[in-house]
């Protein structure tokens, strides 16, 4: 562009440059947010598929019990009934005894208080 006059970076006007400051006023707070996020670590492989498997029984433990005769609602009760088997029994034990393992390790035991003790039938 003729005439167009060029401002050099130093010379520009304090709006821009407070807004090149505050760019990454941000940064430091989320830096720290992630860091404590991975700070405890990972959760060990067998407390991880416990939680993974017991997060799909608890799912199927609130599904809807279908009350009707349709086939549907017989196929609906049938699929409820295996998933619950499949993913809910052995799981109390198993909770039992993951508290037990890691009872020194607060992460592990903070992420299992969130599980009922006792969800199968007797």
């Amino acid at each position: 562009m003729k005439g167009a006059r060029v401002v050099p970076f130093s010379s520009r006007s304090q709006p821009w440059r407070r807004l090149r400051q505050s760019r990454f006023a941000f940064a430091p707070p989320i830096f720290l947010l992630a860091a404590t996020a991975f700070a405890s670590g990972p959760l060990p492989p067998d407390v991880e598929r416990f939680i993974e498997r017991r997060e799909v029984c608890e799912h199927f433990r609130g599904e809807p019990w279908p009350e009707g005769r349709t086939r549907e609602d017989e196929e609906r009760r049938s699929l409820i009934a295996r998933e619950l088997k499949k993913h809910c029994a052995g799981s109390d034990a198993q909770l039992g005894a993951l508290r037990h393992k890691y009872h020194d390790e607060k992460t592990v035991i903070r992420k299992l208080e969130r599980y009922e003790d006792a969800i199968e039938a007797r």
